[in-house]
């Protein structure tokens, strides 16, 4: 190969590394974004939580009718309702982690 062809195919390949690491410094932008939704997501959801509970401490909650509350609404996605929603109202409710 003569050298201009060479000194072509170095180029090529520094831009290409170049263009790869601007991918992967994006991505890792992207994910740090991601990141930080999801912990606003996490603190909202924590703060309702903590919100609810305080008020259920106040008024009684019938727990029938929060499960048939999450099984109506989610049993044309899976028979039987969401498992990890009706876990999560009984935890809301009982205070105690389901096994």
């Amino acid at each position: 190969m003569s050298q201009i062809l060479l000194n072509h195919i170095q180029g090529l390949l520094n831009n290409l590394g170049r263009d790869i690491q601007n991918m992967a410094d994006s991505q890792s932008d992207s994910q740090q974004k991601l990141f930080d939704a999801l912990d606003d997501i996490s603190a909202h959801l924590l703060a309702s939580q903590a919100i609810l509970c305080a008020l259920m401490a106040k008024t009684p909650v019938d727990h029938a009718e929060v499960k048939n509350w999450i099984i109506e609404r989610t049993k044309q996605f899976n028979e039987g309702g969401s498992e990890k929603a009706l876990a999560l109202a009984d935890f809301l409710l009982t205070g105690k982690i389901p096994e």
